[in-house]
């Protein structure tokens, strides 16, 4: 119905995520580890999906769900075995994006992991206030991203979460109710790819 191409990222347990893209998806892939998914990591969802942009260049897509929680321990070894495998992208420079619900807030040690390896927060570039993202009714917090690397970081225009219209919550309506417990990120890139 949205005329969209898609790709589903099917989950370890009940948390699939899917990529959306008026754009050509030229290829995906669950769980990009090159090796059998362990069992305890990526038991929400990860993968990655290379869409074809109008100038004929692809971009790459990590769409991520990672483990929630206060103790770090299963979030670190995640990030770093996506770190891994990214790792040849990462080092030639294309243009990458990461998207998800990355359970963890800007001042932690796995969003410092991300940064070290070369991402952009998108947000902390060019967004305003402090970007809270959950929960949807009365953010207190910001544990969704969308990172970039490569020459599209340096095309971010806009970034922030989607905090009106449909996607505010009116607490003050019991009927009201949000599809997620989360707001929505935007990031807005512009130039040449």
């Amino acid at each position: 119905r949205l005329g969209m191409n898609h790709v589903r990222f099917p989950s370890g347990r009940n948390w699939p995520g899917t990529l959306l893209s008026r754009f050509e998806i030229i290829g995906s892939k669950k769980y990009p580890l090159g090796r059998e998914r362990p069992k305890e990591l990526f038991t929400r969802h990860w993968g990655r999906g290379t869409v074809k942009l109008p100038n004929g260049e692809s971009l790459i897509v990590h769409s991520a769900h990672l483990y929630p929680g206060a103790d770090p321990k299963i979030r670190l070894q995640e990030i770093k075995a996506m770190l891994a495998s990214m790792k040849h992208d990462l080092d030639s420079g294309r243009s990458m994006l990461l998207i998800g619900d990355l359970n963890h807030r800007p001042d932690s040690e796995e969003y410092k992991l991300w940064i070290d390896a070369g991402w952009i927060d998108t947000f902390a570039k060019v967004g305003k206030g402090e970007g809270l993202t959950i929960k949807a009714d009365d953010p207190k917090s910001r544990i969704d991203y969308i990172m970039a690397t490569g020459p599209i970081a340096n095309q971010i225009m806009e970034s922030r979460p989607l905090f009106e219209g449909a996607f505010r919550l009116n607490i003050a309506d019991e009927d009201a109710f949000a599809l997620s417990d989360h707001l929505p990120q935007l990031a807005v890139f512009g130039g040449e790819n």
